[in-house]
């Protein structure tokens, strides 16, 4: 997926890609196993074996028109909010405007969208990645 100046999360939802931008809060925390053994003479030991990567990320776009069939809207975002299994898994991009990219795939752990009596409307996504992140090469 391409870059797009002011995003720095993308994604695909029902072929229709969407940018966003992580918020304040997007998390990497390893997971540790401690562990003492007769050879370590008393001294804990502690070994990362995998991470919990967690965030935020939103974005605007307009609310569904008539002539719209294309475009991405509420309903793309809230029907993969519901997905369960397999189904719930996304791929996508992580990037910073001046750094490396990202990629791997995430479930939508919540979801909240509020729209104004224009036609724009603003979402934001509570993620969890699964599996690992994994640097692209560009």
């Amino acid at each position: 997926m391409e870059s797009q100046i002011g995003y720095n999360f993308f994604m695909k939802l029902n072929g229709k890609k969407v940018a966003g931008v992580t918020q304040d809060d997007f998390n990497i925390s390893a997971k540790v196993v401690d562990s003492i053994t007769k050879d370590d003479a008393g001294a804990m030991q502690s070994t990362v074996i995998s991470h919990e990567i967690t965030g935020t990320i939103a974005g605007k776009l307009k609310k569904k028109g008539v002539s719209e069939d294309t475009s991405l809207d509420m309903d793309d975002l809230m029907s993969n909010a519901l997905k369960t299994g397999t189904d719930a898994e996304i791929p996508f991009v992580y990037q910073r405007a001046s750094g490396k990219a990202y990629t791997g795939k995430l479930i939508i752990t919540s979801y909240s969208e509020s729209t104004n009596s224009e036609d724009v409307g603003t979402w934001s996504m509570g993620v969890k990645v699964i599996g690992n992140m994994s640097e692209q090469s560009i």
